[in-house]
């Protein structure tokens, strides 16, 4: 059993867990672990380590420590801390459920992570389908269509490793800031949700436990994997738009969406302009901004100096599985020269 004890900060007493690291900003922790060998009866300290706020970040420690031996028993206690947390307060999903996400070829040779945010249109069945009905589940509104399956035929294309969230965006939206009013919507696209109704904050943070904090964990744990048996990996984020939307018509067949690293997402506007004669309408920061609406690929890719980028792909495009091969097609031909590219595979802030 690993024991991981936060004993002041600033000299105010916070919480002493088994498993849990509070959620702290601060000048300087004082962090005990103590390994607890319960068959022997013996408890061996591996050691006291000391971080400052560089390391925080949302309540995770990363690996930046002075004793190596701290890091890799913070890195089984954080892995002992989200399994717990997975078993005891995921609620919301019964045993018939499908689980909050998953992960295709994870040892996949490309040093790139495909995340797919919007892939399902899963309700547990504790939540009854949130008052709608199959008709509505089956619209854009609930996930992006499309874009598992373009996901999926990628990862096999490219040899990458993938992670696709397992319910609908409209429980809680993973591409969003936990705590954001609109990530859990009460209408969408003039749609009331019933099940979104009134919730309480004990309510919304079920949906977070349940669905947000499985998914990212998950991914986080993918990026980390390659990035330990290589050089710095790269994000790439699929989602897929509705080719009406308010009123209005969306002309571009793909969107490119980015924040300020314009590593990836540069070439790969290039070379969609080319692809089939130079017949796409490729937007740039089209229909959505990624300086907008970017929580995942900020999460774990931005903020760590990772390349990243996102796409939009027009959802007519890809309902049949012809248009799904087609563009798994258009974006491995795209990635198959940037990801050979040696100089993308370093970390830089921008």
């Amino acid at each position: 059993m690993v024991r991981i004890e936060i004993i002041f900060v600033k000299g105010r007493l916070l919480r002493r867990g088994r498993y849990g690291i509070v959620r702290a900003f601060a000048t300087r922790i004082l962090v005990r672990l103590r390994l607890c060998r319960r068959s022997s009866g013996v408890e061996r300290a591996i050691g006291n380590g000391e971080a400052d706020s560089s390391i925080l970040s949302g309540g995770t420690i990363y690996p930046h420590y002075r004793n190596s031996q701290l890091t890799k028993t913070l890195d089984a206690a954080g892995s002992a801390r989200e399994n717990f947390s997975m078993n005891t307060q995921n609620t919301l999903i019964g045993p018939n459920d499908p689980p909050p996400f998953e992960v295709l070829n994870p040892d996949g040779a490309a040093s790139m992570l495909l995340v797919c945010d919007h892939a399902s249109r899963a309700i547990p069945k504790s939540l009854d389908t949130l008052g709608l009905d199959q008709k509505q589940l089956d619209l854009h509104i609930a996930w992006d269509i499309g874009a598992a399956d373009v996901t999926r035929q990628l990862s096999e294309r490219l040899d990458a490793a993938a992670v696709l969230a397992g319910y609908s965006r409209l429980l809680i939206d993973v591409n969003r800031q936990d705590g954001d009013p609109g990530s859990i919507p009460l209408v969408s696209d003039t749609i009331p949700i019933p099940g979104n109704q009134d919730l309480n904050e004990d309510e919304q943070r079920q949906r977070v436990e349940s669905f947000f904090r499985p998914y990212h964990t998950a991914a986080a744990d993918a990026l980390a994997h390659l990035w330990r048996r290589g050089p710095a990996p790269a994000l790439f984020s699929i989602h897929t738009f509705t080719p009406s939307l308010g009123g209005e018509d969306r002309y571009w067949d793909i969107g490119v969406l980015w924040n300020r690293d314009p590593r990836m997402p540069t070439p790969l506007m290039e070379k969609l302009r080319m692809a089939e004669d130079g017949t796409l309408h490729v937007g740039d920061n089209e229909p959505y901004s990624g300086r907008e609406i970017a929580y995942t690929i900020d999460l774990h890719a931005g903020a760590a100096g990772l390349p990243n980028c996102a796409v939009e792909i027009r959802q007519d495009l890809v309902e049949t599985p012809e248009g799904v091969e087609r563009w798994a097609d258009i974006l491995a031909e795209a990635f198959a020269d940037i990801l050979a590219d040696d100089t993308l595979h370093r970390v830089e802030h921008f």
